[in-house]
């Protein structure tokens, strides 16, 4: 196809109509196609044309082209508009991607914190039973010091683990 036509805004003819070559059918915006968009695109252009000096920024999905759009449109006068497209379907896969990560991160942060929790509550039992540990301890050493028999304890292969004062004086 050839280019498509242009022309600078100073070459154009106030109130001129823009007529395109029969070749650029494949636009679906030429052939009709946006009539079987959910958007009503003619009632949205034909509704800024009513209105002179009106202006418009909008976000919308065209079905026909499976494609996001953020349009500016103006009416400088009444019967006329003139519009901006710019093609922001991938800014909006990117937003849809974006929020598909922050809902999964969101997930993990969830369970995270509720791993970290269980630790911590499993840490603070494990402190309590040391220390009621640590009292035993300290009570069996007081009883074993404190009899008057002399107390060895040896490991299967016969190391000393233990004696108290009593039996080394023996």
């Amino acid at each position: 196809l050839p280019p498509f036509p242009t022309r600078r805004s100073s070459d154009l003819t106030y109130g001129e109509k823009i007529l395109l070559p029969s070749h650029y059918n494949w636009n679906p915006f030429l052939r009709g196609e946006i009539t079987k968009d959910k958007f009503d695109w003619i009632g949205f252009y034909g509704e800024i044309a009513n209105e002179a000096k009106r202006s418009e920024k909008i976000e919308q999905y065209s079905d026909s082209l499976n494609t996001w759009y953020h349009i500016k449109v103006y009416s400088p006068q009444k019967d006329y508009f003139v519009t901006y497209f710019e093609d922001i379907t991938h800014l909006k896969k990117q937003t849809v991607e974006l929020k598909k990560n922050n809902e999964e991160y969101a997930a993990l942060n969830e369970e995270y914190i509720a791993q970290n929790e269980e630790l911590q509550s499993i840490l603070e039992e494990l402190e309590e039973k040391q220390e009621i540990l640590k009292e035993k301890e300290t009570l069996l050493d007081s009883v074993i010091e404190s009899t008057n028999n002399g107390i060895l304890v040896l490991d299967c292969k016969g190391k000393i683990l233990y004696k108290n004062e009593k039996f080394k004086e023996l």
